[in-house]
C-alpha cells in the first residue's frame, strides 16, 4: 500500500493526546504535526505550558521549532488524578465539541512501584479519561497504549493479540472490579506475584475495565513490547535512555560486564536464543497511527514482529562488538536450578523468557511505504544496533572524564 493510503487521514481530524513529553507522546505529536498534517492536536500536560514547551525542546532539540510553530498544538493543562482530570470547564466543552480521536499514551514507566502506586498512575486514570471520551461528541478512536507484558503471566510461547483470562493457584479468575477495589482498599492484591512487575498487572487491570466498563466506545489497545531509541524520527536515537529498558540494561552492562556476565539460559534453552522483543520508538508510533487510520479495534501488539527480531544472543553480541567496549568475556549462560545468576539479569527480568507476541493484525502493513513506514532489512538493523551501542560506549567515556 502506498503512502496515500493514509497520507490524507489526519488532515482533517483533532486529537487529544497525553504523554506529549514523553518519549513514545512526543514522537507520535511529531509525527502528526510533520508528517501527516493533523488538523490539531490537544496536547495534555501536567505543571504548565511552558514547562511542557521546555520539556519538548529539550528533548526534540533543533526538530522542536517544527511543532511549536505549526500553530497547531494547543496545551491542555490538568491533573490525571483529579476528576475530570483537572480540565477547566470551557477546555473540556472544547474536547467535547472537536476531538475526534483520543490517544493515550501517558504512562508512569517505574515497573517495580507498589500495586497501589502502579494502578493509581496506570489504570484509575484511563478510566477516567474514558468516562470523558463517551461525552464527546464525535470520538472515532480511543487509543490506550498498553504492554505486551499484560499477558507475562503467562508460560513462554505464542501470545495473540486477545484477552487472556488470570487464574491463581486455585484456578479462581480474577475479578477485575473486585480486585481494583481491593487494592484501592488495601494497597495490595494477591495476584502481584503472577506477573514479573506490579507495572504490568496495573495495565492488565485497565485493559479488563476498559473494555467491560466503557464497551460502547471505539476502543483500540496498542499493547507495546519494550521501547528503544528511535530508528530516525524525529532524529535517529532520540528519546530519554532511562526510559529505554533495554539500553539501560546495555549501559549497565558495559560499565562493569564482569559483574553481569552470568545468566540464565531460556527454559529448553543453552543460551539466549529467546527472542528480546524490542522496537524503536518511531515504530511503535508508527504500529498505532496505521491502525487508526485503518480503523482498527480491540487489541493489537505493537512489538518486534513488527520490526525486526533478535536473540538475547545477537543483543549481547551487537552490544559487545559496538565501539570499544573492552568486554573480553562472553556471557556464562547456564540452567536456572544450577546457581545464581548476575543482579543484572534478576533486574532484567525478561531477559531470559521466551514469549512469542503474534503482531498477525498488522501483518498487512508490511509493503506500506512513506513516512509510517515499518519496513527494514537486517543490514539496516544492525547498523541501527551498531550506532546506538557506540554512542553509549562514548557516552560512558565522557562520564568516566567527570
Amino acid at each position: 500500500m502506498a503512502s496515500t493510503g493514509y497520507s490524507t487521514f489526519f488532515e482533517d481530524k483533532i486529537v487529544f493526546l497525553t504523554g506529549a513529553t514523553g518519549n513514545l507522546g512526543s514522537c507520535t505529536l511529531y509525527k502528526l504535526i510533520t508528517q501527516l498534517r493533523v488538523r490539531r492536536v490537544y496536547a495534555f500536560v501536567r505543571g504548565s505550558k511552558n514547562q511542557a514547551l521546555d520539556k519538548l525542546k529539550r528533548k526534540l532539540a533543533h526538530k522542536a521549532t517544527s511543532i511549536t510553530d505549526s500553530g497547531k498544538v494547543q496545551f491542555i493543562v490538568g491533573d490525571i488524578h483529579h476528576p475530570g482530570w483537572g480540565v477547566h470547564s470551557d477546555e473540556l466543552r472544547l474536547l467535547q465539541n472537536e476531538v475526534s480521536i483520543v490517544i493515550h499514551t501517558a504512562a508512569n514507566l517505574s515497573l517495580f512501584d507498589p500495586i497501589a502506586e502502579c494502578t493509581k498512575n496506570n489504570c484509575t486514570p484511563v478510566l477516567e479519561l474514558a468516562r470523558m471520551a463517551a461525552t464527546f461528541e464525535k470520538t472515532q478512536s480511543f487509543v490506550f497504549v498498553s504492554s505486551v507484558y499484560v499477558n507475562s503471566f503467562l508460560p513462554d510461547g505464542l501470545v495473540k493479540e486477545k484477552l487472556y483470562l488470570l487464574e491463581d493457584s486455585t484456578g479462581e479468575e480474577i475479578d477485575p472490579e473486585l480486585e481494583h477495589e481491593e487494592i484501592s482498599r488495601t494497597g495490595s492484591s494477591r495476584f502481584t506475584k503472577y506477573f514479573p512487575w506490579p507495572y504490568a498487572l496495573s495495565k492488565y487491570l485497565a485493559e479488563r475495565l476498559l473494555l467491560t466498563r466503557f464497551s460502547s466506545l471505539p476502543i483500540l489497545i496498542v499493547r507495546s513490547s519494550t521501547i528503544g531509541p528511535a530508528f530516525h524520527t524525529p532524529y535517529p536515537l532520540f528519546g530519554d535512555e532511562e526510559s529505554y529498558p533495554t539500553q539501560h540494561v546495555g549501559k549497565i552492562y558495559m560499565r562493569n560486564p564482569d559483574a553481569s556476565n552470568v545468566w540464565h539460559a531460556p527454559a529448553n534453552s543453552s543460551s539466549g536464543t529467546n527472542v528480546l522483543d524490542e522496537l524503536p520508538v518511531d515504530w511503535a508510533s508508527n504500529v498505532l497511527l496505521l491502525h487508526i487510520t485503518m480503523g482498527t479495534h480491540g487489541i493489537v501488539h505493537a512489538s518486534a514482529g513488527t520490526y525486526m527480531k533478535q536473540t538475547s544472543n545477537d543483543a549481547l553480541m551487537d552490544i559487545s562488538h559496538s565501539g570499544t567496549t573492552g568486554i573480553k568475556k562472553a556471557i556464562q549462560w547456564i540452567a536456572a536450578d544450577s546457581g545464581p545468576q548476575c543482579t543484572l539479569a534478576n533486574a532484567f527480568v525478561i531477559g531470559n523468557r521466551d514469549w512469542n507476541f503474534s503482531c498477525a493484525k498488522s501483518a498487512c502493513f508490511k509493503d506500506i511505504d512513506g513516512p509510517l513506514s515499518t519496513e527494514v532489512t537486517q543490514e539496516q538493523a544492525r547498523a541501527f544496533n551498531d550506532r546506538r551501542y557506540s554512542a553509549l560506549v562514548e557516552q560512558i567515556r565522557l562520564e568516566s572524564m567527570n
